[in-house]
């Protein structure tokens, strides 16, 4: 039972008392004064803090998020610059064109030499593969077969020489062939010249 103070006397009375207790007067209880507006302005105030509140809350994680670093974009390489085209002279223009001549007779006279120096070759290359497998030369026949012979052509009849020797800046090469004369093997020794077979010797 909730108590009040008695509207005439100021002393205790209950709220549900018709008559003061102490002094008789009538209705004693003080009736509160707007006590519908201050709910309805605690009402109020409760719906104004809620509204602010989740406003709050909302902008709070935005604030404290942290800031992705801005992209660093990569350095570009230089670009090489653009080369350079030199203009020749006229006396240089013409000096090249002669060159370019001299060099495409070159190649025709080297490819016309090579067409009959191939048939020759063919043939003494034949020759010199049976005084190697059959054992059917004497040693005077591996000079006439070798001297003036490329070195390409040596190296692809007779293979890798037995051993080398530089004498004087020119380089001897040294290998072993049968023969049908003498203890039945020589050595031969060969001399280049401009890439080609310049003398050829026999050691029984």
């Amino acid at each position: 039972m909730a108590m009040t103070t008695c509207k005439e006397c100021g002393k205790q009375v209950s709220t549900e008392a018709k008559t003061c207790p102490h002094c008789g007067t009538s209705a004693p209880a003080k009736k509160s004064k707007g006590g519908i507006g201050k709910w309805l302005l605690i009402v109020f105030a409760i719906g104004l803090v809620a509204a602010i509140l989740p406003k709050k809350d909302k902008v709070t994680p935005v604030a404290s998020a942290p800031q992705k670093a801005p992209a660093v974009r990569a350095p570009e390489a230089p670009k090489a610059p653009p080369p350079i085209e030199e203009k020749l002279t006229e006396g240089q223009q013409k000096a090249l064109d002669e060159v370019r001549a001299s060099t495409a007779r070159l190649a025709k006279l080297s490819a016309d030499a090579r067409e009959q120096w191939d048939a020759e070759t063919k043939e003494d290359a034949k020759l010199l593969r049976g005084c190697l497998e059959h054992q059917v030369c004497d040693s005077g026949t591996y000079p006439r077969l070798l001297r003036e012979k490329p070195r390409a052509f040596v190296n692809d009849i007779l293979g890798e020489p037995a051993s080398v020797q530089n004498i004087g800046g020119r380089e001897i090469e040294y290998f072993n062939v049968p023969t049908t004369d003498g203890r039945k093997r020589a050595r031969l020794q060969l001399s280049y010249k401009n890439f080609a077979v310049d003398s050829v010797n026999v050691y029984q």
